[in-house]
């Protein structure tokens, strides 16, 4: 059987575990987490990157201990990011609104459907899958984090990220 070659593999999941600066003890990479420039990121001790995380080092980036980057996040460090880096707690990111699912599918559709050729399928006799709205109070205030991206600007990012091959 002839091997198959998938480019971009080498950043995700596992994979960076020996591409990044430093990987403290206990650090758990999710098999669909992505980073690029991944030797300039430290990953300190018992952190985590969930799946579908996709992470731009930059110049450099600092995951401080028992931080975690949760999914669908994006961090764009295109200068110095340090994330959770004391000694307790966490700091949650991201925009600080909720968004309805069927919103989420109508954004995905608009970024990613060129053609507009997908349909929005309803099952009622499905749960809808529940949706929650981190605090950044925190991230705000400690570190003068300020939401930069919508959600529908996120989508557009990856997609840019996508069509230049970095993710």
């Amino acid at each position: 059987m002839e091997d198959i070659k998938l480019d971009g593999l080498q950043f995700m999941g596992e994979n960076l575990r020996d591409k990044v600066k430093y990987c403290g003890e206990g650090v758990k990479l999710y098999p669909l987490c992505k980073m690029i420039h991944p030797s300039t990121a430290e990953l300190d001790d018992h952190c985590q990157i969930m799946d579908y995380a996709f992470i731009d080092s930059g110049e450099s980036l600092k995951l401080g201990k028992y931080s975690t980057v949760t999914w669908h996040c994006i961090i764009k460090g295109g200068a110095k990011t340090i994330i959770g880096d004391r000694d307790y707690g966490f700091y949650n990111v991201g925009n600080g609104y909720g968004i309805f699912l069927l919103d989420q599918i109508k954004g995905i559709i608009e970024v990613f459907d060129d053609k507009k050729t997908s349909k929005i399928l309803f099952s009622p006799e499905m749960r809808n899958a529940p949706q929650y709205v981190m605090c950044i109070d925190e991230a705000k205030d400690d570190l003068g984090y300020e939401p930069e991206y919508s959600y529908l600007e996120m989508l557009q990012d990856m997609k840019k990220e996508r069509e230049l091959g970095r993710f």
